[in-house]
Order: structure tokens, then sequence, then C-alpha cells
């Protein structure tokens, strides 16, 4: 490495670091305040025993999504406080509809959209359509639903440009509630379906169908063009950057590298896994390119540092889970870790320790 290059990755580890830092010590104590105090409590508060059931199951299980995503409330002045509580509450929200079309009582693909209008309505400056749970067997959530709603969109409504980036929000939220629907139904069903959406609607040239798939269903995204719109007068050149630089690789970086870390066990239950769709000699490599990829288009966004922190931070989310410490995965997590640097590394070993420390998430 030359003198300069050296410099360089170590100003860049500083920053990343640092930033690390600000999301433990500063951040993560009020998503836990926001979890633990309003959602935690409501979802304990749900009448009908199979929507608590699914709602705390979400609320534990996937507490590090609404961790990552509360990520984007970190601006270089300080925390935003109303983009935070928006960001948790629409994360909650993608959670429990997800487990309620996964693994509760329903398996049609009408009751998976009908339930997901709550989803496009967290982003409509329309008043919500309510009545979320009618083809749901269960109806009676004491209000849960329409809570984190209501909680998402009041924080997304008060952001001062979001009239700018909703017309492309809601157009990403819709690509996300179809990609529910699809990737939800019987599995003999799911891969035909999915290529037919993909030859249909795929506006991004090059993907394969399951790299649509990966793009329509993550939601940081979203989340980029929800902190962009915390500033007023966003421009239209800042939005179209951070959809190019997003869209399709960096939206799609969040599934793949949760179906890479669960390859076996979708494998033992035959679950649909789009890791698995790349040729088995491939499928390190192909990821490791992606990585660095969204690496490298970060470095091309306004706020790059802020982005490229949470490009090699999700890999290093990811490859710190218990399941990836085994030894049969160690060569593939060192490949991951090679693609995302040693800034990367560090922020692996980073996420460790904060792991180590939270009971939750060790």
């Amino acid at each position: 490495m030359l003198p300069h290059e050296m410099i360089a990755t170590l100003r860049d580890g500083y920053h990343a670091l640092a930033l690390g830092v600000r999301l433990a010590r500063e951040l993560l104590p009020q998503v836990d305040i926001a979890l633990d105090q309003k959602w935690g409590p409501l979802a304990a508060a749900i009448p009908d025993p199979e929507l608590r059931r699914q709602a705390q199951a979400s609320l534990h299980g996937k507490r590090f999504q609404s961790e990552g995503g509360a990520a984007y409330a970190l601006l270089p002045e300080g925390i935003h406080s109303e983009l935070l509580t928006a960001i948790v509450a629409l994360q909650t929200l993608a959670d429990y509809l997800d487990n309620l079309c996964d693994r509760s009582t329903s398996r049609s693909p009408e009751d998976y959209r009908a339930l997901h209008d709550a989803w496009l309505d967290a982003f409509s400056p329309e008043p919500p359509t309510g009545d979320y749970y009618r083809l749901h067997p269960e109806k009676d959530d004491g209000g849960y639903l329409a809570a984190l709603v209501a909680a998402g969109r009041a924080g997304v409504l008060a952001l001062p440009s979001y009239a700018a980036v909703a017309p492309d929000v809601r157009r990403l939220a819709a690509l996300y509630v179809e990609n529910q629907v699809l990737q939800h139904l019987p599995p003999s069903e799911r891969p035909e379906a999915l290529r037919a959406w993909h030859a249909r609607d795929c506006g991004w040239p090059g993907l394969k169908w399951w790299e649509f798939a990966a793009a329509s269903a993550g939601t940081i995204g979203i989340y980029a063009l929800l902190r962009a719109a915390t500033a007023p007068g966003l421009e239209r050149p800042r939005i179209d950057t951070i959809l190019e630089r997003y869209y399709p690789w960096f939206n799609a970086t969040n599934t793949l590298l949760d179906h890479y870390v669960d390859q076996q066990e979708d494998a033992d239950s035959g679950d649909l896994n789009y890791i698995a769709l790349y040729p088995a000699e491939q499928r390190d490599e192909q990821l490791a390119a992606i990585l660095r990829r969204v690496i490298q288009e970060a470095s091309q966004l306004p706020d790059a540092r802020f982005h490229q922190v949470v490009a090699r931070g999700m890999p290093a989310l990811y490859l710190s889970e218990k399941k990836m410490q085994g030894p049969e995965r160690r060569a593939g997590r060192k490949r991951m870790l090679r693609a995302i640097g040693v800034v990367g590394w560090a922020l692996y070993l980073l996420v460790r320790a904060v792991r180590a420390r939270r009971p939750s998430q060790a």
C-alpha cells in the first residue's frame, strides 16, 4: 500500500469508527427506548393471541433491522429525532407485516396485499385506508398496526422536502409490496411469479430475476431518500443521484446478505434462497463483487462517508451473526471481509463488540 493510500485508509477508518461509536452510544439507546417503552408494550397488549405472538416475535427477532435503519437518522449535526421515530416505526411495521405473511395462519396473496396497504399508507399524504385485516383470519390487534402507520406517516410527512421525494418513495414502496406478495406465494409458484414480474416491470437493465426481487425487497433506499428530505429545498439532481447509486445494487445488498447467511437454513426448510440461485462455485465471488461495487457507488453520493459506512457496515452486521461464526463459514466470511477492506474489518470487530455487550444481540 502506497503512503497516500495508507493515509486515506486511516482517515476513512477513523471516520467510520467514529460514526460507529456514535451509533452505539447515541443512537442505539434511543432505538431501545422506542422499541422497549413504546412498541413492545403495545405489542404485548394486542388482544388476539396470534397477532400478539407475531408482533412480539418480529420485535425480538428482527430488532437489528430497526437498529440498522435508524442509522439514517444520524446526521452530521446530530440525531434527527422525527426521522428516527419514523424509521423505527416503519421498520417495525415492515417486520410485523413480513411475519404475518411468512409465519402466520394466512396463505392468501390477496390478504398479503391488503395487509401491505398499511405500508403504502405510511408514505401517503392521503388519509389512511384502514381495515388492513379485512381478509386476514385474525383481526383484533388493539390498534397496533394503525399506530405504526400513524407514527411512520407523521414523521415522513413532517420532513421539509418530503414532497420532493414522495413520488419516488411511493414507487419504491409499491415495488416492496409486490415483492412481499410474490415472495410469500406457495414455493411451487414463487419462482415463476417472480420471473414474470421481472419480465414485466424490471426497469434496471441486466438484472437477473432474483436480483430484481432483492433490489425491490430492501428498505434502505427509501430511508436514504427520507434522510435527504430532512434538508429544505432538496433538488432533483440530488434525488436522482441517490436513486442511481442505491438502486439496484445498494438496496439489494441487505437482502442478498440475509440470504447468504441463511443458505443452509433455507436449504433445510426448502425456502427460496437468492444466493443459492448462483452457480455454487460462484456464490462467494458474486456477492463479494456486489459488495465492492456498492462501496464504490457509495463514494459517489453526497455525504459519501456516511453511505460508505453503511455499505461496509451492512456486511459487518450480517457477518457478525452467530450462524456465520462456525468453521464451515470461515472461508466465506473471510472472503466477504476482504471485499469490504480494512475499514470493513474494523466495523466488523466493532459490531461484534457491541453485540457482546447487548444481551438481545449477543
